[in-house]
Parts: C-alpha cells; structure tokens; sequence
C-alpha cells in the first residue's frame, strides 16, 4: 500500500481520506505544476500517466458552463489569500458528468502573496442525485412546499406552491418573502417562521390570508441550518365546513341554555326585566353582536335588526331584536330557525313567570298562615327560623309549632313532611291542625301525642308520611330547673347546649318509627332535667344533611359549632344571634332542602 513509511498520524489521515473518497491536490502558482493524488486523478477520468499535471489539465475536465464561475473563485482565493470553496461539474470521457466540491486555502509566501493553494476535493454526485429525486418528488406533491434561505429569501418553490401563492417561480426565486408577501407581516404566518427559526423547532399552525389569496391555510415550518423551509395546505373549504358545525353547534347550545338553563339563571330574582336581560345575552354573540328586549305588544315600527316577537299561550309578552355589525353577514335560514325557537321558548318562560307569580303569592299567604309566631312563655325565650329550599319551593314539608297546654306546660314541635310542594304544604297543615287538637290536653305527653297523631293518620286516611320531634317543658318542681319531656319519630335528635357549654343529644339506641308507617308501632318517652341558662334546638334534616354531606357526618357537626357557639346569653338578641349564626355556619350549600329550627333559651 501507498504510504506504507509514513509516520502513524498521516497514515491514519491518508486511511480516512481514502475511505471519505476525497482526493488532494497542490498548485505551485510560480511552476504552475498541478498536483493530484491517485484519488483524485481518478475522480477526473484520467490515467496517471495522462495527466499532464497543469490547470490547463483541470480546465479540460469542467463542464464549459462552468469554467467562468470556477476560474473567478480561484483567482479570488489567490488575490486575497483566502478560502476557496466551490462546486462544479465534470464531463467524464465516457460521457458520463460528475459533481464535485473543491475547497482549498492559500498558502502565502514571505512577500504576504499567494505561492501555493492546497486543497482537497470530493464526489457529490449522489447527494445531487437525491436532491434531483427529492426534487421530483416535491414536484408532484400536491402540497405547496417552499424553501426559504438565512436572509427570509426563496429558495426553492414547487409547482403547488406557484398555485397556491399566485405567483410565478422565476418572480419568487431570490425574493425576500416578506416584500413578495406583505400582508404576511405581524400575522400569524410570521409569528409562526419567525418561532421556528428562533427555536429551532418545528411548528405547524392555522392562519388566513386575506385577499387577494383569501384562503385559510395549514401551514408547517422546519427549521434548517441554511433557512426554513414549509409547506401549506389549503384548507379553506375544510375551514367553512368546520365553521358550519360550530354556528350549528352553537346554535344548539343556545337553544338548550334558553331551555333548560332559563330558570335557574331566574333563580335569584323571577322579574321580566332579569330574565330579558338573560335571554339577551344568551343570543349574543351567536346571532348577533348585540341584543335588546322589550316587553308588552311588540311595536309596529319594531327596532332596527331581526326581531322575533315573543308569543306564549296567545298573548305577546314582549319581543327580541338582535343586531349584526358591517362584518358580519345577514342571518342565513338556519339563523332564523334557531331565533325563533329561542323566542319560542323563552316567551313560554317568561309567561310561567307570570303565572308563577300568581302561584307564588298564594304560596306565601299559605305558608304565613301555617308557620306562626311562637307565644310568649313565662321562664323561656323561643326563637324559629324557616329557609325555603329556593325561591321556587317557597312552600315545603317542613314545619314546627310551639303552643301552651292548658296546665301551663308548653310544648314544642318540628316536624318535616315528605315532599317540596303544595301537597306537601297541604299534608303538613293538616298534621299540624291534627297535633294541636291532641296534644291541647291537660298533662298529655310527647309519646301520647305522636302515638294518637299516629293513629289519625290511619283514621282519617292522610295519605302522608313524615318525621317529628317532640318536647314538653315543665317546671322541675322542688329539684328546681326545667323538665324536658321528650319523643322522637325518625327525626334528627333534640340537641341541648348546657350553661357550662357542654351539648347533648337527646337519642336512643334504636329510633322510633316515623308517623305514617305502622300506628300501631310504640312510642317511647324519656325526659331529663336541665338548669336556667340552657338552650334547646329543634331542627330538620335540611340543616345537617345534603347530598354532599351525609347526616352521620352533620350531626358532629352541629354538635361542634353548638360547643363552639356557646352558652346563650340571656334576652331575645342573644338567642336570635344564636339561631343566625347556626343557619349561616351549618346550613350545606348545596342543600336542595327547606330548613326550620326552633330554639328555646330557658331563664
């Protein structure tokens, strides 16, 4: 082998510039003697002994084309003792054409001139045949695909892309992109290449350009080391297709907030004006960009935009105007389908809001009949409380009752009836009226009370369920303080706060039966004796229990903040604070129920 006594090193190099296939070579530009190695002399079609080892030698090998181009970067790497880096082509004997890189650097002498260029040279052939077939392939894409070189000019453009751009190759070729394209600075375009470029990662995007493309495209860029180069799709047909299903879906969803939506956007206030107001902004911005309501006989010189009178059960409660900008276009059919059948139904709304108020008045009236003041009882102060589960129910199946026996004891009722409604308001009242009548006896207990409610239930045929809690208060006699008598029929206990700030519940074992269920089922009694200064709380399960918290969890609860609360002081304000302030720290926030407490402080 060649080279066989050269020193490790450089036969290590000659190895790997054998194996790279790159050939040397060394001009004398005072002898003019060319240089080549064997690989190199090869790589040009001649035989050792045929090269005559001069440039005139070398130039017999260019291609014509590109003799010009090559002797100019020669003679600039001699005149400024520089780097010579070039790439041309050579025409073999057999006709064949080969492509090749030189590159070099010169080699000055003492004087500071150019006397020697040394340099090296290897075939790319190939890579120009990939990038042909690669070429090829970009041309048949039907994708727009572009190259962009460091300095944002076009590199490359394939057939797609000169469609897809509207602009020739020979105009875009060698341009700036940004002066070819202005109305692509500040968009999203650019924000997008200038991203990759910056990062250094790839990216893909949807972005439209206006007019005269007027297109929305899929773009996506790859960063190189010599620029960026992308490709885009157009997607505009897509884009509208797209945007169809999303007013549709919108429209929809409109549909179904006015719907199913409506009364609990009313939940807090049942006016006309509130629920115009919500049913404005539901349509805004699906059917225009602004909305107005009115109520009463929609006008004959109705507002300006699309109006939708609003009509229900044959009388007009008002009317719907919507308003669309210069930029958008006029309604479609789909458009005004959808604002119909939201007038539709938001007028039938609006018009149950109207009979609801009706309903709601009596409900009132009804209630205050039923829930009265408790009276005035010599050594307790009583305080009640009623919360309606929402604006809606008003009228539930909780209740309570505090009344004086004609032997001076006073007894104390919460209950709550199965049922949110005015039949469950109804069943309430009678069990109420039933109750009073038995327990207005002189000595009558909380056990005999519920058992005969019980039984009259069965008698008189009320088809009702419920739960209740009962407490006779009496005087202790010489033992001094208050005896509570108490029964209890599948409610929550009877919760008693000590004066020294300890609580008790008032349970048993095993819960008697609710009323309603079997009246033949015993009732069972017990009683304790308290001392002035405690607190006794009835309540309903609204208070300790919702969906969310279950009552194994808000009976701790309560026991906790009543402990927490404390001793009641004496006089009316203490114990309505009292009774406050359990309604506002215990009640579930998302309790579905109506919640009544009664709360005695004895004296």
């Amino acid at each position: 082998m060649e080279g066989r006594d050269l020193p490790m090193t450089a036969l290590v190099q000659e190895l790997a510039a054998e194996a790279a296939g790159i050939g040397s070579f060394d001009w004398d530009l005072a002898s003019g003697r060319l240089v080549w190695d064997d690989r190199l002399v090869e790589m040009f079609g001649y035989e050792r002994g045929s090269f005559g080892e001069s440039l005139a030698d070398f130039n017999a090998r260019l291609h014509p084309d590109d003799v010009p181009r090559v002797a100019d970067a020669l003679q600039q790497t001699i005149d400024t003792v520089g780097v010579l880096d070039v790439e041309y082509r050579v025409q073999l004997p057999d006709g064949r054409t080969r492509w090749v890189v030189g590159r070099g650097r010169a080699v000055a002498d003492e004087t500071g001139r150019t006397a020697r260029v040394l340099g090296v040279a290897y075939d790319t052939t190939r890579e120009r045949d990939a990038e042909a077939r690669v070429s090829r392939v970009l041309e048949s894409m039907s994708a727009a695909f572009f190259s962009l070189d460091a300095d944002w000019r076009f590199s490359y453009v394939n057939a797609e892309a000169e469609r897809g751009l509207g602009r020739g190759r020979d105009e875009m070729l060698g341009g700036v992109v940004w002066e070819l394209f202005p109305l692509a600075v500040g968009s999203d375009f650019e924000l997008h290449y200038r991203r990759a470029a910056e990062t250094g990662q790839p990216g893909g995007f949807d972005a439209y350009y206006p007019p005269p493309l007027d297109a929305w495209v899929e773009g996506r860029a790859w960063p190189g080391p010599d620029g960026l180069s992308g490709y885009f799709l157009d997607v505009t047909e897509r884009r509208r297709a797209q945007d169809q299903v999303v007013r549709s879906a919108a429209r929809l969803a409109m549909i179904a907030e006015v719907t199913s939506g409506f009364g609990a956007m009313l939940a807090g206030d049942l006016t006309p004006a509130l629920a115009l107001d919500q049913l404005a902004r539901a349509v805004v911005p699906v059917l225009g960009d602004s909305a107005t309501c009115t109520t009463g006989e929609v006008p004959a010189d109705a507002v300006s935009g699309v109006t939708f009178p609003l009509v229900a059960r044959g009388r007009s409660v008002g009317a719907l105007s919507v308003h669309r900008g210069a930029d958008r276009p006029p309604m479609d059919d789909e458009d005004l389908a959808a604002g119909r059948e939201v007038a539709d139904r938001a007028a039938l709304a609006l018009d149950s809001v109207r009979l609801y108020e009706q309903q709601r008045r009596i409900a009132e009236e009804l209630q205050l009949s039923l829930l009265t003041a408790p009276p005035a009882t010599p050594g307790a102060r009583i305080a009640v409380r009623y919360l309606p589960a929402a604006e809606a129910a008003q009228v539930g199946g909780d209740w309570y009752d505090a009344f004086r026996q004609p032997d001076g004891g006073t007894m104390v009722v919460i209950g709550d009836v199965v049922g949110h409604d005015t039949e469950a308001a109804a069943a309430m009242g009678q069990l109420r009226g039933l109750l009073r009548g038995i327990a207005h006896r002189s000595g009558w207990g909380p056990a005999a009370v519920l058992a005969d409610l019980d039984r009259a239930i069965t008698g008189l045929q009320v088809d009702t369920m419920g739960t209740a809690a009962i407490a006779r208060l009496e005087p202790a006699g010489e033992a001094g303080g208050t005896r509570v008598r108490w029964s209890n029929a599948g409610h929550p206990p009877i919760m008693v706060l000590r004066p020294d700030g300890t609580v008790q519940e008032l349970a048993t074992a095993r819960a008697d039966l609710m009323l309603g269920v079997d009246d033949r089922a015993p009732r069972t009694e017990h009683e304790l004796v308290v001392q002035p200064g405690a607190t006794v709380l009835l309540y309903t399960d609204g208070l300790v229990e919702s969906r969310q918290m279950p009552l194994d969890d808000g009976l701790p609860r309560l026991t906790g903040l009543l402990a927490e609360l404390g001793p009641v002081g004496p006089g009316r304000e203490a114990l309505e604070a009292f009774c406050d302030a359990v309604v506002a720290r215990l009640r579930p926030e998302d309790s579905e129920d109506d919640v009544a407490l009664v709360a005695l402080r004895l004296d």
